[in-house]
């Protein structure tokens, strides 16, 4: 009989660690039972499951009313693991897994813990936070990092070094369902350059920085552009207030939108990441491996994301050097980054991966 996974998060909206957990079920579940529990009812990712792969929701919104009816589904469907991803679903796993002796657990990071709580929290909570992960991280049985930074950070809040294994994210664009090209919803043509963003709308992504760019793109340089930035969250308004009060209207957009965007990575010329932290950039590896050159901010991940022969993608988070670059990269040919990328991060090197990791606690 085959063992049963539980893979655990808040729900499967359009996101990087959402995309992965169905990856990678979709991976692992010809060798295990695999069960997709969402607390939210929100599921964007249903067409894209294997069949033998189950999936339930609590209907719960506030992660504070799922605590006994998450341990109460849990305890009654007997999982041999459960692997939880999202802080702070997985703080709230692993107190349950205190309660349900026979289920090992192992956590998934998906952010840089450090970063997230400093730009998010006041100091009290921000110490609360700190306290919570080294106390019940390490209560975990394994803990999987999606990245070397996401990794240090957990070492640097006190999660020990030795349950902690890194396994990257990987793109597979053959899965993901066409939506349009929100290009030609504009009716740009292909003379214009065609620059693109996609995020949750909140200060740890930066995209005002990218709205202060395409001014000095526009008005410094004279270069003609179409920049789109993709998403959605709750600095919307302060977005289209600053595209309003440089004149942008014609030459940036904002796209409210939750859904597969691939095609409308297909048709951009560069894709931008002016992030001030990321725990990997699953976006940046999604437009690399649709061939497409990027200009990224000079954090942590880029030198791992990046390899090092494409280093010039990098760059300060600086608006002029930023306008120069993008310049610079649009007159330059690329090819071969698509096959590269997705031997780089490989989706079966990763799945085997994941199954070493489940078979050690088994």
């Amino acid at each position: 009989m085959k063992k049963k996974i539980c893979m655990l998060i808040y729900d499967l909206r359009i996101g990087g660690a959402e995309n992965m957990i169905c990856q990678i079920s979709n991976g692992l579940s010809n060798d295990f039972d695999i069960t997709i529990l969402t607390l939210s009812n929100v599921n964007k990712y249903k067409d894209t499951l294997n069949s033998n792969i189950k999936y339930k929701n609590l209907n719960i919104l506030k992660i504070s009313k799922a605590i006994f009816k998450l341990y109460q589904f849990l305890k009654k469907n007997e999982f041999d693991i459960i692997v939880s991803n999202v802080w702070p679903i997985t703080i709230i796993s692993s107190i349950i897994s205190i309660f349900i002796k026979k289920t090992k657990l192992i956590l998934v990071e998906h952010s840089v813990l450090v970063d997230q709580f400093y730009l998010n929290s006041n100091f009290a909570t921000k110490f609360l936070k700190y306290i919570s992960v080294f106390i019940f991280y390490n209560l975990s049985d394994r803990i999987i990092a999606v990245s070397n930074v996401a990794k240090l950070s957990l070492i640097k809040i006190g999660v020990r070094k030795s349950k902690i294994s890194v396994i990257h994210n990987f793109v597979n664009i053959n899965l993901k369902p066409k939506k349009g090209n929100f290009y030609s919803k504009f009716g740009y043509n292909n003379k214009i350059l065609k620059l693109l963003n996609i995020g949750i709308f909140k200060e740890i992504k930066n995209q005002i920085f990218l709205i202060e760019v395409a001014n000095i793109l526009l008005k410094k340089y004279k270069i003609d552009f179409i920049l789109l930035i993709v998403g959605n969250g709750p600095l919307e308004n302060k977005l289209q207030n600053k595209i309003n009060f440089y004149k942008l209207n014609n030459h940036v957009k904002i796209i409210n939108s939750n859904n597969y965007v691939t095609d409308t990575i297909n048709e951009c010329d560069i894709f931008l990441s002016s992030s001030k932290s990321e725990s990997f950039g699953l976006s940046i590896l999604e437009a690399l491996c649709c061939n497409k050159k990027v200009v990224v901010s000079d954090i942590e991940i880029s030198k791992e994301l990046i390899d090092k022969k494409h280093y010039e993608f990098i760059c300060d988070l600086n608006s002029d050097l930023f306008a120069k670059k993008i310049i610079y990269l649009s007159s330059k040919k690329m090819k071969d980054l698509d096959e590269f990328y997705k031997n780089k991060f490989d989706m079966f090197d990763a799945i085997k991966n994941y199954k070493k990791e489940i078979y050690k606690i088994l």
